[in-house]
């Protein structure tokens, strides 16, 4: 007879999209705790000492990866879709000077890296990181360039 049981697969799924969680909430909490600091930041140290302290176990890196890639980057360009819509309708003509200023920030950051030496994959990172959100754009650029976990965090 089949049982109800869900596959593993999802069942790993399952647990580490709730690691993710608890990642954010204790975040959050550090965030309202301490405010210099902010909850994405405390988020990256949080994730750093797990990473560091802990071995994390194989079935809960099926969550974090989806959580890590594939929901971050879906979540980001909601954001970016939803935020352009509402910065065109309230800013108007405003707009094209923060579009220059994101253009310039992120070909600029990348023709400094190129001169300081910095590889391609990091020059573009520390571009993307200055020119839009900081941590988040580069989280979310990372994958798409094949970036390494050194060079994220460097970034």
């Amino acid at each position: 007879m089949g049982t109800n049981k869900p596959p593993r697969q999802l069942e790993h799924l399952f647990l580490g999209i709730l690691l993710c969680i608890a990642v954010a909430v204790v975040s959050y909490v550090l965030w309202v705790s301490y405010r210099p600091i902010s909850s994405l930041m405390w988020a990256f140290i949080v994730s750093i000492i797990i990473a560091n302290v802990t071995n994390l176990p194989k079935r809960l890196t099926i969550g974090v990866n989806f959580c890590s890639k594939d929901l971050l980057r879906a979540v980001i360009a909601v954001l970016g879709i939803v935020t352009s819509a509402l910065i065109l309708l309230q800013v108007g003509v405003g707009l094209l000077n923060a579009l220059m200023v994101v253009l310039f920030s992120f070909f600029f950051g990348t023709w400094l890296g190129k001169k300081m030496g910095l590889d391609k994959t990091l020059t573009t990172l520390v571009g993307v990181g200055t020119a839009i959100c900081g941590a988040s754009a580069i989280a979310a650029t990372a994958p798409a360039i094949k970036a390494k976990e050194e060079e994220v965090g460097l970034a």
